[in-house]
């Protein structure tokens, strides 16, 4: 019994060895790395953080430099990107990894719920079209009533009528919202996008230099990893660009399987733009009390009229649900759009 105690207070008074783990007096254990020890206090290091304890609460200290070597060595293939496992000229990179990974988390969340919310979207159009066609009805009958014989049934058709005019006003508001909503989440899948295609490319291009340490090149090895996992759900088309007028990049593209359109391409944009003049030429249809809020270029904002394609295909690659909107007054040539043709396969 004495030995162990001797034991015990050799280990405390120790202030320069190597740790693997602390034991608690409650029973707990921590593993780490002993980076300062006192008379009174250790730290202990586990990851990227640090914690000090008063050695008034540990049972017991163990130091293993063996064990120490090795969970340094897993520390940094775990968190390989954390700035503190890396030399200072490849911060900046890290951050971008870093960044990008938290787009591509926005992005997935982002994807799960375009199609829910596009299946929502129908069902509340094909309700309000129902509306529509039962408040003509309604209307007509009224037509045929005559409140002073009949108040009776002429005051039903006139509450018929209010609900039908109530329930599709909440819809109307409800579509609205749906709309907000699908291009909140196509601006993340987008921004992951040109956010994975850019980080892609300085990667490959700080990849041909020479490594000249053992974290970078870690990093290069894990995020590659990741990388390629990426790119693995990223589909890549090669789009014919059938004009550069004026240094503007025109597409040729077809609508819901039936009509073509020259489209400007606009790498920034997130939804297929459509003037009144194109859309009627290509045979859409919106309606026109549904309205939505829509900042152009300049920072100024208009109403437009928020629809979905039934697909929109380029160079062979067909998308499907398409959103886009109807602009009333047209920004440019009507016979232009802005699109972003990037999707998951």
């Amino acid at each position: 019994m004495r030995i162990r105690k001797l034991f015990f207070l050799l280990s405390l008074a120790s202030a320069s060895a190597l740790a693997d783990s602390i034991t608690f007096k409650t029973g707990g254990n921590l593993e780490g790395i002993i980076v300062n020890e006192t008379a009174a206090e250790v730290t202990i290091k586990n990851g990227p953080g640090t914690a000090t304890f008063k050695k008034s609460q540990l049972r017991s200290i163990l130091h293993d430099a063996a064990a120490n070597a090795e969970m340094q060595h897993d520390w940094q293939n775990q968190y390989f990107a954390n700035p503190e496992f890396l030399p200072a000229n490849m911060r900046s990179f890290a951050q971008d990894f870093r960044d990008l990974l938290n787009l591509q988390s926005a992005a997935l969340r982002a994807q799960k719920q375009i199609h829910p919310q596009q299946d929502e979207a129908v069902r509340t159009e094909t309700e309000m079209r129902g509306l529509q066609r039962r408040e003509i009805e309604i209307a007509a009958q009224l037509q045929k009533v005559n409140p002073v014989s009949d108040p009776e049934a002429y005051n039903r058709l006139v509450r018929a009528g209010n609900e039908t005019v109530s329930r599709f006003t909440l819809l109307q508001n409800h579509r609205q919202q749906l709309a907000a909503l699908d291009t909140t989440n196509r601006v993340a899948v987008s921004a992951y996008m040109t956010a994975l295609v850019n980080f892609r490319d300085a990667f490959e291009t700080a990849h041909t230099r020479p490594i000249t340490d053992e974290p970078t090149r870690i990093f290069f090895t894990k995020a590659g990893d990741q990388l390629a996992a990426m790119n693995a759900g990223l589909q890549e088309v090669k789009i014919p660009v059938t004009d550069t007028t004026h240094g503007h990049a025109l597409v040729t593209a077809r609508i819901n399987d039936r009509d073509d359109a020259r489209l400007l391409v606009d790498t920034g944009a997130s939804l297929v733009t459509l003037s009144a003049a194109s859309a009627a030429r290509l045979h859409l249809t919106w309606d026109a009390k549904q309205k939505m809020k829509m900042q152009l270029a300049d920072g100024s904002q208009i109403d437009v009229h928020p629809v979905t394609l039934g697909s929109l295909t380029i160079a062979g690659t067909r998308l499907d649900n398409v959103a886009a909107v109807i602009i009333p007054a047209a920004p440019s040539a009507d016979n232009k759009a802005a699109i972003r043709f990037a999707d998951r396969k």
